[in-house]
């Protein structure tokens, strides 16, 4: 989750100091309304987009260990994007229904949505940084299938309580 790429998009297509920062906490509003699945051409960085196809994400076998609940990614060249360490966990699967409400532009186009953990080295003395998230699975037009945040958390209880708000627990 690159601050500069939801910066980047945010000058591009969402626009206003209100959508922006709305935009940062709930991108899945914006989804197929204001901002595009496909790579998006930036000034001086390689093509960027918060949506990925999920080939792209897929990663090899031979380069992800299971511990636990957690799914890591093992390996990688030194200096690359890949050499860092990199886990997540799924902590809840959720009801598609709720794509009405957190990606209402998709809802039909969505197969499947998760709450997840995600764990990033960082490096340095930050260490590991925790965020959570809720992603979805979405499909365009050509049947093409995506991995697109719906739902940025900064904590695990500010990601729980949006969950049992949408679920009305």
């Amino acid at each position: 989750m690159s601050g500069e790429n939801y910066e980047e998009i945010t000058k591009r297509y969402i626009g206003d100091q209100l959508s922006s920062s709305i935009f940062f906490s709930k991108p899945g509003l914006f989804l197929l309304d204001s901002l595009p699945v496909d790579p998006i051409p930036a000034f001086d960085l390689e093509d960027i987009n918060i949506v990925q196809p999920v080939e792209i994400c897929s990663l090899p076998v031979a380069s992800i260990k299971l511990d636990g609940d957690w799914v890591q990614r093992v390996g990688g060249e030194e200096g690359s994007e890949a050499s860092g360490s990199f886990e997540y966990r799924i902590l809840e699967s959720l009801p598609l229904s709720l794509c009405s409400i957190l990606a209402p532009h998709v809802e039909e186009r969505c197969l499947g949505i998760k709450l997840i953990e995600t764990l990033d080295e960082m490096g340095g003395s930050i260490g590991q940084v925790a965020e959570f998230h809720i992603f979805a699975l979405i499909e365009d037009t050509s049947s093409r299938v995506f991995i697109a945040p719906l739902e940025n958390f900064e904590t695990y209880n500010e990601a729980l309580d949006r969950v049992d708000t949408l679920l009305g627990r």
